[in-house]
Parts: C-alpha cells; sequence; structure tokens
C-alpha cells in the first residue's frame, strides 16, 4: 500500500506518511552527524591535515548544495517518486564506497556522490509537503515531521561515538549505507507520487533561467532565504568546528562528544514544538521575531563567553541551545514561507533557497576548518556572526513584509 496525505490547509497528517517524511529530511542529518566524531580520527588514518579532512563535510555540503539546483526541476518534470529512488539508490551505493574508501581522495570523492543521493531526497521531502499542503499549514506539517526528525540529529552523535569507539571510523559509514538502503525499500513500497502537475518543460535552459530568475526577483522568496541562511550558517559553522573543540580543547571522548553534540538537537526539537504553539498566536511574524531573539541570544552569549576564555563544556552548550531552538522555528517557517508564491515550482524553489544556503554554509566551514586554533573562539565568533545576519534580516526584511502582507493560511 502507498499512502499519501490528503490536500488540505489544516496541518493533519497520517501517521504513516509523517514517519516517512521524517526518515527523508532525517537523512542529512545521519550522514553527516553520524561521523563527526571520527573527523579527529581520520586525521591521523590518513596522515593529513585537519582542513584535508575537513573536505569530507564541504565536499557533502557544496554537492548537496549545487545538486538541488537541478533536482528540484527534475522532481517538477519527472515527479517526486522517480526522483526519491534515485537518489535513495545513489546514496547507498555511495555509502559503500566511503566505507572501504582506501585514500582520503576516493572517501571525498564518496562523499561527493552521498551529497548528490540525498540532495534528491530531502528536496523532494520538501517539494511534497508543498504540493499536499498551503503555505501555513504545510509549515506546521513540516514542523511534525522536523520533530520526528530530531530523533536522527539527537542519535547520531550517540550511535557515531558509539560505533567508532567500537569498530572504527568505517563502521560509521557502514551504518549510513544501512540507513539508506531501509529508506529505498520503505520509499518503493510506500511512497506514493504527490506531484499532479508535471512540468515538462522544467529542466530546459531557458525555462530554469526564467524561473530561478523570478525566484531571485521576489522580495517575500528573499526574506525568508536571507534569514534561515544566517540560521543554516549558525548551525554549520558549530557542525564545523565542534569536534575539534570538545576532543581537541576539552578532551571529551567520541562517545561523550556525541552525547554533547545530541544535547543540542533538544533545541532543535524545543523549536519545533514552539513553532506549532506560536503560529495560532501570533503567525508567522511572532513566531519569526522569537526565533530571531533567541538565536542572537545564544550567538552573543558564547561570543562573550568564548571571549573571555570560559573553560567550560556548559558554555558552549547552553547558548547553543538557544540558537538551535531558533533554527527549530526557522527551518520549517522560512522554507514554507519562501516556496508559497510558487505552487507551481514548488521542486524549484525549495532547491534554489536550499543550494544557496548549503552552499555558503560549505565555503563558510572550510574557512573556519583554516581558523582553528586550538579555542572556541573562531566557532563562537562565526556563530555569533551568523545571529547577527539572522537579527538583521527579520527587522529589515522579514518583519516589514509580514506586517503589511501576513503569510495566507
Amino acid at each position: 500500500m502507498r499512502i499519501a496525505p490528503v490536500r488540505r490547509k489544516d496541518a493533519q497528517v497520517a501517521p504513516q506518511w509523517l514517519f516517512l517524511l521524517a526518515s527523508f529530511i532525517g537523512l542529512q542529518p545521519i550522514t553527516v552527524d553520524l561521523y563527526l566524531a571520527s573527523l579527529p580520527h581520520l586525521v591521523g588514518a590518513f596522515n593529513t591535515t585537519p582542513a584535508a579532512v575537513q573536505m569530507t563535510l564541504s565536499v557533502y555540503i557544496g554537492s548537496f548544495a549545487f545538486a538541488q539546483l537541478l533536482v528540484g526541476p527534475l522532481s517538477d518534470r519527472y515527479g517526486r517518486r522517480p526522483v526519491c529512488l534515485t537518489g535513495l539508490s545513489l546514496a547507498t551505493l555511495a555509502g559503500v564506497a566511503a566505507s572501504l574508501a582506501p585514500s582520503l581522495p576516493i572517501l571525498i570523492f564518496a562523499r561527493l556522490a552521498q551529497g548528490i543521493g540525498v540532495c534528491c531526497v530531502v528536496v523532494c521531502a520538501r517539494a511534497i509537503v508543498r504540493d499536499q499542503y498551503e503555505p501555513a499549514a504545510g509549515a506546521q506539517v513540516l514542523s511534525k515531521a522536523l520533530s520526528w526528525m530530531t530523533l536522527a540529529p539527537f542519535a547520531g552523535p550517540i550511535v557515531g561515538g558509539v560505533v567508532l569507539h567500537l569498530w572504527g571510523w568505517r563502521a560509521c559509514f557502514g551504518v549510513m549505507t544501512a540507513a539508506s538502503a531501509v529508506l529505498l525499500w520503505a520509499s518503493w513500497h510506500w511512497q506514493r507520487e504527490s506531484n499532479d502537475h508535471l512540468n515538462p518543460r522544467a529542466t530546459r535552459a531557458r525555462e530554469l533561467v526564467t524561473t530561478y530568475a523570478s525566484f531571485l526577483k521576489s522580495r517575500d522568496y528573499l526574506a525568508y532565504s536571507f534569514m534561515l541562511l544566517g540560521s543554516y550558517c549558525a548551525l554549520f559553522s558549530f557542525i564545523s568546528a565542534s569536534a575539534y573543540v570538545f576532543i581537541g580543547l576539552h578532551k571529551v571522548t567520541s562517545i561523550g562528544y556525541g552525547l554533547a553534540f545530541a544535547s543540542v538537537t533538544l533545541g532543535f526539537l524545543t523549536g519545533t514544538v514552539l513553532l506549532r504553539r506560536l503560529m495560532p498566536i501570533g503567525g508567522m511574524q511572532l513566531a519569526l521575531g522569537c526565533a530571531a531573539t533567541l538565536s542572537l541570544t545564544g550567538g552573543s552569549v558564547m561570543f562573550v563567553m568564548a571571549w573571555h576564555e570560559t573553560a567550560s563544556i556548559a558554555a558552549i552548550l547552553l547558548p547553543m541551545y538557544l540558537v538551535m531552538c531558533g533554527h527549530g522555528i526557522m527551518q520549517p517557517a522560512c522554507q514554507m514561507g519562501a516556496a508559497a508564491p510558487f505552487p507551481q515550482n514548488a521542486g524549484a524553489a525549495a532547491a534554489l533557497v536550499g543550494g544557496l544556503l548549503h552552499a555558503v554554509a560549505a565555503v563558510l566551514g572550510w574557512l573556519l576548518s583554516r581558523q582553528l586554533d586550538g579555542t572556541a573562539l573562531p566557532m563562537a565568533a562565526a556563530i555569533f556572526a551568523s545571529t547577527v545576519g539572522i537579527a538583521g534580516a527579520y527587522l529589515l526584511m522579514v518583519r516589514p513584509m509580514l506586517i503589511t502582507r501576513p503569510l495566507p493560511a
């Protein structure tokens, strides 16, 4: 039996479909968070530098980013289901290659392919929500899926730390492979096509240029995208540098790092729950205003603590909890807000904003890896700057727009 929600304006969703949607979105944090504790170990395994090892993360994020520009239109033309199945097949094969990689260049190439495969699944998941729901309801449905998806970034670092401790870094990629294979089976048996309006012109060069240009001319699209960009930069600053800070500076074990990283994902879970509580009270304006405040507060506290060389793990984890709480509100709200004006191009709309976010995040992560100096200050400074950007985008772009034109239900 294949399952899909009924098109509706409220946020009701079948439990089976919610599970599948959450799993699709959760594949990205699984393929990132599961091996973060391995980054310092890969330096020794391949006798190289942290900056070189960082390429396994930056290339993944970069391929994930740029593949979206084509994956979105492909799903608009051929449908969400075939693109999902193709992506899951590629992610599974790439996971096998990564787990067997005899050298760092081959591992980097496998991660590039894995990023493209996972990209297919995540882009389609966001577009499926837009296919089935109106914008405000879609934001709440996506928030529900993200709440369940939090199990992936929560369990991923812990499982990754345990697997690394018991069997080594190759086994971490083996677990990723198994997750992709299980989702491939589930997608084949359960997923139903949600795109009722296939666009045969979606992948034509002229059509692509015209479509993407229309997004970039939309004030709504840019406003939500810039706010979400700041949130992603803060998140990937933490992802890129936290292993070196916790394991290198604070001397925690790989399992301890997994527990520390997992703890901040509870902030993301809190944010997704807050969104569903705030939307009925004050709509998108109240929700995103709270998100900007939480993020800026967390970024500021972390930067001050790092500047004064506060030697405490709590000085990183507690502020990051606030930043992640803001991210949990912003991710579903801004993604649905950006795609709202383009219901016929939901795949491409989701793709462009995702591509821009991950491209900038990939560059930021690579630059940050070159600034690591054995302290928490470079990471804290990057997160603080990102949260300042969040607040600026909200005050200068999103809030004025929502005052004059609230997001339609």
